[in-house]
C-alpha cells in the first residue's frame, strides 16, 4: 500500500505542471482524507486546492457514510454483570466501522483522560465530518479523520447542570455552532416563561470565534427536550426529541413535535411530528438526517413477542403557514421485537436496533423483516490500530456505554 502511494506521489510530481487547477480538484475531491493529507506536501499546486476554503464542503459530497462508535468502558465485577449508574467509566476512542471487515472496526480518535459517570453520559452528534462528545464536565469537538480536537470552556453553572446538546452548520456565517440547553430553578415560581419554577435557556458556542458560552436572546421553548440525547442537524437547524412525562403531554390527539433550533437567526420553533398512529413515541423513536431527508422511525404497535415500526421522511422543513410534509416510505415488523429494542440508526438502506448496550441489530429496508441472526455484537469488535498496525481487545472491561452514530470523514477544520 505504501509503496503504492509513493509511486503515485512521485507521477504526481512529474504531472503536476500539466494538470489544470480545475482538474486537479475535481480528482482530489473524490479522494479518502488520510491520502489527501499526504498529498498536500507532493507541490505547492495541490496544497492550494486542498487548503482552498471551498474544498472540504466539495470534498464531502463524494465520501460514503459509515459508523463511528464510542464505546465507554467500565471495571468488570463478579458480583454485577454491569457497572452501577454512579460508577466512572473511560472513554476508549472513537472508532469508524463500515462493515467490510466482519468484526473488526478502525480506530480513528484516542480521548486519552475522558471520564464520564454513566448517569451523566450524552450521546454524540456528527455533522460535516465533526463529532460533538458531550459529558457532564467536559465538552469536545473532534474532527476524527484528521485527529484534531478542541474542548470547549465549561457550561454555564446552574442548578439542573446540562441536559441536551447539539452541533451544526450556519449556513450565514458559514461558522460551526455547539448548542447547549440547561435549565434554572427560578426564585420566583411566577417569573415569566417559568414552568413550574423551571427555566430552561440555550447556550450558544461559535467555534473559532466564541471564547465562552452565551445565552441566545430567543424565548425559551415551550417544552422541555429529553436530556442525554443530542439534537439532529438538518438543512441549518437543530431539532431534539421533546421530554414527555407520563399522563403529561399523552391525552393530546396530536403529538407536539420537534423543538427546531435555527442556527441562522438562533431562534425556537416547532417542528409537527409525523402522522404515527396512534401517535408519535418520544422514547422508542429515532430522528436521523438521510442524504437530504429528515427520517423518524418510531414504533407503532407493540404485542407479547411482536412490534410494528414505521419510517417517516420529510424532504424539507417549511416555516410560516406551511408545515412539513411527511411520507411514510417503510414498515418494518418483527417477531420478538420486544420494548427494549429502539431505534438507534436510519441510514439509506437499513434501520440498526439498540438492545442492551453493546447489540445492534440490522434491519435491511429491502426486506423490512426483523432478522435475529443479523446482529452485530458491538462488544465483540476488534479495533484495528493504525498507527501500531495491531487488533485491541477489551478483556478486562465491559462496555458499559456505546454510542453510534452515522459518519462521513472530512477535512473540516476546527
Amino acid at each position: 500500500m505504501h509503496e503504492h502511494d509513493e509511486a503515485a506521489t512521485t507521477r504526481a510530481k512529474t504531472c503536476t505542471p500539466y494538470l489544470p487547477d480545475e482538474l486537479a480538484s475535481e480528482i482530489l475531491a473524490r479522494l479518502p482524507v488520510e491520502p489527501l493529507l499526504r498529498f498536500r506536501s507532493v507541490c505547492k499546486a495541490w496544497r492550494g486546492v486542498i487548503d482552498e476554503s471551498s474544498f472540504p464542503r466539495e470534498h464531502l459530497r463524494f465520501q460514503t457514510s459509515s459508523l463511528l462508535v464510542a464505546p465507554w468502558l467500565g471495571e468488570k465485577d463478579n458480583d454485577s454483570p454491569l457497572p452501577s449508574s454512579t460508577e466512572e467509566l473511560t472513554a476508549a476512542g472513537l472508532y469508524q466501522w463500515d462493515g467490510k471487515q466482519q468484526g473488526v472496526a478502525t480506530l480513528l480518535h484516542a480521548m486519552p483522560g475522558c471520564r464520564s459517570k454513566k448517569e451523566e453520559l450524552h450521546s454524540m452528534a456528527h455533522c460535516d465530518g465533526l463529532a460533538l462528545l458531550p459529558s457532564d464536565d467536559a465538552v469536545r469537538v473532534a474532527n476524527p479523520a484528521t485527529r484534531r480536537s478542541v474542548t470547549l470552556p465549561p457550561t454555564p453553572n446552574c442548578f439542573d447542570g446540562p441536559q441536551a446538546f447539539g452541533l451544526g452548520h450556519d449556513p450565514r456565517s458559514n461558522a460551526y455552532k455547539v448548542a447547549c440547553f440547561y435549565g434554572y430553578h427560578d426564585l420566583d415560581v411566577r417569573a415569566p416563561g417559568s414552568h413550574h419554577g423551571y427555566t430552561a435557556k440555550m447556550g450558544v458556542f461559535t467555534i473559532g470565534k466564541d471564547l465562552c458560552w452565551r445565552d441566545t436572546a430567543a424565548a425559551p421553548p415551550p417544552h422541555q427536550v429529553m436530556r442525554g440525547r443530542t439534537a439532529t442537524f438538518f438543512k441549518g437547524s437543530l431539532l431534539w426529541t421533546l421530554k414527555v412525562k407520563e399522563g403529561v403531554l399523552d391525552s393530546a390527539p396530536v403529538a407536539p413535535g420537534f423543538v427546531r433550533f435555527r442556527l441562522e437567526d438562533e431562534s425556537f420553533s416547532m417542528v409537527p411530528a409525523p402522522p404515527c398512529t396512534p401517535r408519535l413515541n418520544y422514547k422508542a423513536s429515532n430522528l436521523t438526517e438521510v442524504r437530504g431527508e429528515l427520517c423518524v422511525c418510531a414504533r407503532r404497535s407493540v404485542a407479547v413477542h411482536h412490534a410494528v415500526y414505521e419510517m417517516w421522511v420529510c424532504a424539507d422543513l417549511e416555516d410560516g403557514a406551511n408545515p412539513p410534509r411527511w411520507d411514510m416510505r417503510h414498515v418494518v415488523t418483527g417477531a420478538f421485537l420486544f420494548r427494549s429494542f429502539i431505534p438507534k440508526i436510519t441510514t439509506a438502506d437499513a434501520i440498526l436496533f439498540h438492545f442492551e448496550e453493546k447489540y445492534l441489530y440490522n434491519c435491511h429496508l429491502q426486506n423490512p423483516t426483523f432478522n435475529f441472526d443479523d446482529v452485530i455484537e458491538m462488544e465483540g469488535l476488534r479495533y484495528h490500530h493504525l498507527d501500531t498496525d495491531t487488533f485491541v481487545e477489551y478483556t478486562k472491561k465491559i462496555i458499559a456505554g456505546l454510542h453510534v452514530i452515522p459518519y462521513v470523514p472530512s477535512l473540516v477544520r476546527i
